[in-house]
Formats: C-alpha cells, structure tokens, sequence
C-alpha cells in the first residue's frame, strides 16, 4: 500500500490500500473546458476518449483558445481519493504549452479554487507524465495554466483512484474527573438506538 500511495510511475492498475483496485475514474466523468478554438476538433472530451494518439489533427486531443489562464476539467460526478493522473502530451507540436501547468483536486467547480496536486515539469514531446496526488479526495480534476496567452492542450487524461468508503465515526467522551478527553469509536447497530460509547466504570 505504500508503494501505491508513492506513486511508482505509469500505474495501469494497482492495489489500493484497503485491497481493491484503482481504476481510471476519467473514463466515466465529463470534461469540459475554458474555450473550444474548434467546434469538433479539440474538444474537451478528447481527453477522455481512450485514444492515446498524440497528433492534434488526427482528433484525440484538446485544445482551448489562446486565453489567460485556460483550464481543462474533468467532473468524476462524485468525490474520489485520487492517487495518480498521468497526461498525455501533444507530439505533433507545442509541446511546450504545459509547461508550469497545475493538477488541481478537489470538490469546487471553479477550477483555481482547488488544492494542488502537482505541477509539470516534464513535458517531453508525446510522453505519457505520472503525477501522484497521493490519495487527495475531491469530485473535479483540473489541468490549469496561471498564465496569460496560453493553451492548454491534452492528448489524453488519465485518472486513478478509489471510492471514499465510510469510515467508524469518531466521537469523544469525558472521564469521570471531566478533565480529559478521550477518543472512541462509536458502533453502529450494537444497541436498538444504534450507538454506544465507551463507560469508564
């Protein structure tokens, strides 16, 4: 499980650490961006279209206008733990243009509202980048660009992760001196009414 929580590079499928796998969430989410520079070609949801080509004008990548500040954004339709988002690069030209460009996760539909998972660096020409969010949770994955004049460009998005599962609620309780707080762990369903917390006596 530590070793999926680092992150190791180019993770197709791995354990998570309750056991299950992580899948690639974008394949079912619905992506939208800043500005369309084409009404077919360059759409957001070429991102997601399980088409790893890297040449623009075959059609499997997007493209925005040239703008201040363009974003991509991916809405999982509910809140994940993502562990890893790899993007795929344009190879055809301008493979510059994510340089400086921010991962960002988290539950607000305003893309620059939300937490940074990381920043490329790498922006080799076609190459496939592995950036590790290490288990951030949110229900939008967003590819930024604080910049203006930019292009945001993606050839393809993936994203991995796991479902949120609920965990034992935590409560407190006091000792009988009222001068420590203690925590326990309710139960569920021990008792008729559902809970029960720990007695000191």
């Amino acid at each position: 499980s530590s070793a999926f929580l680092g992150c190791p590079a180019l993770i197709q499928q791995s354990l998570s650490p309750s056991g299950g796998h992580s899948i690639n969430l974008a394949q079912n989410g619905a992506a939208t961006q800043s500005s369309d520079v084409h009404p077919i070609l360059g759409t957001a949801s070429k991102a997601i279209d399980r088409n790893n080509q890297t040449n623009y004008h075959i059609g499997s990548c997007t493209h925005t206008k040239l703008e201040d500040n363009p974003w991509w954004k991916l809405d999982l339709l509910k809140s994940y733990r993502i562990t890893q988002v790899i993007i795929t690069n344009r190879e055809d030209c301008c493979k510059e243009r994510l340089q400086g460009a921010e991962i960002r996760v988290g539950d607000s539909p305003n893309v620059r509202d939300n937490p940074i998972c990381a920043t490329i660096m790498d922006v080799s020409s076609g190459a496939r980048i592995p950036l590790c969010c290490k288990g951030m949770e949110g229900r939008y994955v967003g590819v930024f660009i604080p910049a203006p004049s930019s292009i945001v460009t993606l050839c393809e998005v993936e994203v991995y992760g796991q479902k949120i599962e609920p965990g034992p609620r935590v409560c407190c309780y006091l000792s009988h001196h009222w001068s420590l707080a203690i925590p326990v762990i309710l139960l569920q369903n021990t008792f008729q009414f559902g809970i029960r917390s720990a007695d000191l006596n």
